[in-house]
């Protein structure tokens, strides 16, 4: 079977079920190891029949199953980095470069910082972090050693120097008495009930989605732990759900009322990023 046929046949399936074709393309040069401009230049070229049959079994992985494609490929990228990820951690999402990129742009001119990445999942955001600004120490923490054992190979695949540590959101930085300059956090943010994707439900970590209080649970315990971390003059970064922005405007009246904050837009235009300056004690 050559490549046109395959990838003719392939797309019946895939938007029989609305899900995306360029998945295809994805696992087609991952099987193949070829890139896509190879394959469309190429369209009477045959394929190996075990090519063939394994870029089958991952295609019904992603149609039959609903499985995410980074959990197929084993890999995703973000931030111009290749990560590992897999059932273990949270995909990370569009929406987290861009936090990335305002962490980078805020802060690019400060050095000798330290970072504290709460609820690092894949490691993504403190990975990121650390090769794009002039960090001194970065710590990383999350509540799931799985978590921790795909962050911290992400990091020696990258190349960045990361302190991770085992526990619950900031608790583990103030029972060993640290203190950071910036905090930063993609926190379990979905209220519970919420509807979501097969994809998603079924595959994604329930531990790295979810969160009590509409969602805002997460939010509520860092800023409150945040009071015995954060130094003075130090950042809050938080990326929220589209429609927690006036809730996290309640949260930071109550725990930080007389710091600066900003709420942010993502691409969208919906409500997703927060930014908190604290400048009184």
């Amino acid at each position: 079977m050559n490549y046109e046929t395959v990838i003719k046949r392939s797309k019946k399936m895939v938007e029989r079920n609305n899900q995306e074709v360029r998945v295809i393309y994805m696992l087609l040069e991952h099987v193949l190891n070829l890139p896509t401009s190879h394959i469309l230049a190429n369209l009477e070229e045959e394929i190996d029949e075990n090519k063939l049959e394994e870029f089958s079994e991952l295609l019904a992985e992603y149609v039959v199953d609903e499985k995410p494609v980074a959990y197929i490929l084993g890999y995703t990228y973000f931030y111009n980095l290749k990560l590992t990820v897999n059932n273990d951690v949270f995909i990370p999402r569009k929406e987290t470069e861009e936090l990335v990129g305002i962490v980078i742009d805020l802060l690019k001119d400060k050095e000798d910082m330290i970072v504290a990445d709460i609820a690092t999942g894949s490691g993504n955001i403190a990975i990121s972090v650390k090769k794009n600004l002039k960090v001194d120490k970065m710590y990383a923490v999350d509540i799931s050693d799985k978590a921790l054992d795909v962050a911290s190979k992400n990091a020696s695949d990258n190349d960045a120097d990361i302190h991770f540590i085992n526990g619950d959101l900031l608790q583990p930085l103030i029972d060993n008495d640290l203190k950071v300059d910036v905090i930063i956090s993609n926190p379990p943010y979905i209220k519970e009930g919420y509807p979501l994707s097969n994809a998603v439900y079924n595959h994604e970590p329930h531990l790295a989605l979810f969160a009590k209080k509409d969602g805002m649970e997460n939010y509520e315990r860092i800023l409150v732990q945040s009071k015995q971390v954060l130094n003075d003059g130090g950042y809050i970064f938080f990326e929220i759900g589209f429609d927690q922005g006036q809730r996290m405007i309640d949260l930071i009246k109550r725990y930080y009322p007389n710091d600066k904050y900003e709420i942010r837009k993502d691409l969208s235009g919906n409500d997703r990023f927060v930014i908190i300056e604290k400048i009184s004690n």
